[in-house]
Parts: structure tokens; C-alpha cells; sequence
């Protein structure tokens, strides 16, 4: 992934500032520090198997996709269930995953639909 494909882009040791002042927009937080917004973002570039691990504190955001192909990426999170300070707070975890409740398309799949994906 490069910068024509929208490379993420971080800003090199945000993170040793540790949590600044945000807000949600469009169900992102969106740093409002001033000083913090003014720091100099870099594109990390990818290539094909490359992995790139950082923490949440670090400043990060997708780069623009200005090219006419797809990005394709994959991201995880995780916590260290051994960080004491981890266990001391009940294992607190920022991000809520759970089934959707309601169908995203009513009425699918039928049961006619279910036999022929399984034929």
C-alpha cells in the first residue's frame, strides 16, 4: 500500500503524549488538541505480508486514496492481560463487538437460499 493507494499515515511518537482531548465525527475520534493537530503527519508504506503494529495513542489516520484500485487491509486489536494496571480496572475493553440484531436484508436468507449455498 502507498501513498497513491492512501497509505495509513501516523504522526512518529504522538503516542509518549499519551490520551488527548477528542471528539466523535462520523464514528471516529477526531483529535481537537490544537497543538496536537498541527503535528506533521508521515505515509507508512506496505508491501505485500508486512504487518505494522502501534498503539491506540499513536495519532493515525488512512491516507487518500487517489488511485483507482481498491485498499485492501485488515486490522486487530488486542489488550496485554497482563498489564496490571489491565487487571486492576476489570479488564476494560473500548470497543463493543456484537452480533447486529435486526437483518440487514429482511426476508434473506430463505431456507431456499441456505440449501443452494450448501448444494
Amino acid at each position: 500500500i502507498d501513498k497513491s493507494l492512501g497509505a495509513l499515515e501516523i504522526v512518529p511518537e504522538s503516542h509518549k503524549l499519551g490520551l488527548l482531548n477528542y471528539e466523535m465525527q462520523n464514528n471516529y475520534h477526531t483529535i481537537v488538541d490544537d497543538a496536537a493537530r498541527q503535528l506533521p503527519f508521515v505515509s507508512v508504506e506496505v508491501t505485500k505480508g508486512d504487518a505494522l503494529f502501534f498503539s491506540t495513542f499513536l495519532i493515525h489516520r488512512s491516507g487518500e486514496n487517489t488511485s483507482n484500485s481498491i485498499r485492501w487491509s485488515c486490522h486487530f486489536r488486542y489488550n496485554n492481560l497482563c498489564e496490571p494496571t489491565f487487571i486492576q480496572r476489570g479488564f476494560p475493553h473500548s470497543y463493543i463487538y456484537k452480533p447486529q440484531d435486526e437483518l440487514i436484508t429482511p426476508g434473506f436468507p430463505s431456507a431456499q437460499d441456505v440449501y443452494e449455498a450448501f448444494e
